[in-house]
């Protein structure tokens, strides 16, 4: 999961809306047990943001940070960029989606994700 308390674009009241996707993982997931749910986050969140899974599954939560590739590359210049039909955040996070998350994973012994 990808979770934050607060969002740029539209009102996620995240607390409801992290617990009711981990509700229905428990419900329609039958190895939970056997898994690691992973709630990426910036530092908002932690295990009282989402108890959906409590005893379920192994929760953990990570911080996203410039190690995990949360971060805008060092020869990009921001300020220079024109006008952005899409936030910065957006952009992060597909950037994490579809490039930085496997080596950050691996790093952290993972050799399958679902």
């Amino acid at each position: 999961y990808l979770g934050q308390k607060s969002h740029s674009s539209y009102d996620a009241t995240h607390r409801n809306t992290l617990n009711a996707s981990m509700a229905s993982l428990r419900r329609h997931y039958a190895f939970v047990k056997n898994a690691d749910v992973i709630v990426w986050h910036e530092g908002d969140l932690g295990p009282r943001d989402a108890d959906a899974l409590d005893g379920a599954a192994n929760v953990r939560f990570c911080l996203l940070n410039k190690e995990t590739g949360w971060s805008v590359p060092a020869d990009v210049d921001v300020a220079s960029l024109p006008p952005m039909k899409w936030s910065i955040g957006y952009r992060l996070m597909i950037r994490f989606y579809a490039v930085t998350i496997w080596p950050t994973l691996a790093a952290l012994g993972y050799e399958w994700v679902m």
